[in-house]
């Protein structure tokens, strides 16, 4: 029976005159063989052109959103470019693995401690023996204090909501914790700016900066866990995420009480709930 012949972009390809759900490429002689190759890498080429050019074309760069992206996101190594991914609210990493949730829950708790860290320097430039232990006491606060909040955090969490997944969770907690800690660390050159210049201004100023942090930190946290897949009880996604705060936040205070002195001059902090009581009760009438 006589064949058809379909040439495309140098590419014979054969097909019986009774139509037919199989195509085959024509392999008769070794002109033939080379044609087809230079085809394939053609199509190969041409679509790697496009792809690279919508991502390069795209105002917010490639998204996360697709299987492929996050494939490469699994694959890929760790750097500045995936701090900001962490912190930019439409950045999606529902499609990664737990392990690799986990790998950048890491590596946002650990930036994070890096820039608590230079905040702590900041604020206590005016001593160097001070700023030398706020580069290890501050850190700790931060991490010690996330610590004590995950436990319950985490089983509440798991048990309130039957779809949801406990590595969302933690990579949304390790999200809040680098927006806070990245805002700490935008205003370090501030910090020691009038902690050196302004006796007056300078403690404000970092207590200022720390409750903004906190604020951030919790906005964040907040939001992804909203954003969570899994359970569509908003009841669940609101209640988790501040009982961890309120948490944290009360670990923190006596945290900042057993590490101080962090700041040169005694704030309302220094001595925890103690020492907020005290402040309380000396301005009630």
């Amino acid at each position: 029976m006589p064949r058809a012949c379909i040439s495309h972009g140098g590419c014979d390809i054969g097909a019986r005159d009774k139509p037919s759900p199989r195509l085959n490429v024509a392999l008769r002689s070794p002109s033939s063989s080379l044609n087809s190759v230079h085809c394939l890498d053609s199509v190969h080429l041409s679509h790697r052109f496009h792809t690279l050019y919508a991502n390069l074309s795209s105002p917010v760069g490639p998204s996360l959103n697709s299987p492929h992206q996050a494939v490469c996101m699994q694959n890929s190594t760790l750097s500045a470019s995936t701090l900001f991914d962490l912190i930019r609210p439409r950045s999606d990493f529902s499609r990664l693995t737990k392990p690799a949730k986990l790998q950048l829950a890491t590596f946002a708790t650990l930036a994070a401690l890096g820039f608590s860290a230079l905040w702590g320097a900041a604020a206590g430039s005016c001593v160097p023996a001070l700023a030398v232990g706020n580069l290890v006491k501050v850190p700790l606060v931060l991490l010690l204090s996330a610590l004590t909040a995950a436990p319950l955090g985490v089983v509440a969490w798991k048990l309130l909501g039957e779809e949801t997944s406990v590595t969302d969770l933690v990579l949304a907690h390790a999200r809040g914790l680098l927006a806070g800690a990245l805002l700490l660390g935008t205003l370090v050159p501030i910090v020691a700016l009038y902690y050196h210049s302004s006796r007056f201004a300078g403690p404000l100023l970092a207590d200022a900066t720390a409750i903004a942090s906190l604020a951030v930190g919790v906005l964040v946290f907040v939001r992804l866990a909203l954003k969570a897949p899994g359970n569509h009880n908003p009841t669940v996604r609101i209640a988790v995420p501040s009982l961890m705060v309120v948490l944290q936040g009360a670990a923190m205070l006596q945290l900042i009480a057993l590490a101080s002195p962090i700041l040169p001059d005694p704030t309302m902090f220094r001595e925890g709930v103690d020492g907020l009581v005290k402040t309380s009760s000396a301005e009630a009438p």
